[in-house]
């Protein structure tokens, strides 16, 4: 049975990171996850899905168990980051980055200068009192309800799909 195997890998990697920490100072892990860890990313495998949701989980497991050996642990799941080697993609592809502008929030993608920044937050001391939080930086994309950003997508949003 995989389960039992498992647990003990888990139980003897926290053992070994948590060995490894300075007895002083601040203590923190930060991991890097996906908005495909909560939300269904079509261009991407079961797999990537799975390895995401699971890697937030173990931020949850890593809060409760090291918490108490002042270790405190947070994932970053990232939406769509305009980065230097995708840079030229989405210039060359005007429409679909515009789509982004266009259903984000904040009006624009994020860089991964700003997601090193929120990932050097969270691992000062001034994210001493969090652990065991995902945050998500994708710009507001995932607070939108999926129904009725696709009726503004689709240049619908003058039908009223509920009772005034």
């Amino acid at each position: 049975m995989l389960w039992p195997r498992l647990v003990t890998i888990a139980r003897r990697e926290r053992e070994a990171m948590a060995g490894s920490f300075s007895p002083e100072g601040d203590k923190s892990i930060l991991v890097v996850s996906s908005v495909a860890s909560f939300l269904i990313a079509s261009e991407q495998p079961l797999s990537y899905h799975v390895a995401k949701a699971a890697l937030v989980q173990l931020v949850r497991y890593y809060a409760c168990t090291l918490g108490p050996k002042g270790i405190r642990a947070n994932a970053v799941s990232l939406g769509t980051v305009l980065k230097e080697e995708s840079r030229q993609f989405y210039e060359d592809n005007q429409e679909l980055s515009q789509l982004y502008r266009d259903i984000t929030p904040l009006g624009r993608m994020g860089t991964a200068d700003e997601i090193s920044q929120v990932i050097g937050f969270l691992c000062s001391p001034k994210a001493s009192y969090i652990t065991g939080q995902n945050i998500t930086v994708d710009g507001g994309v995932s607070l939108q309800w999926h129904e009725s950003l696709a009726r503004r997508i689709a240049d619908l949003d003058h039908l009223k799909v509920t009772r005034s």
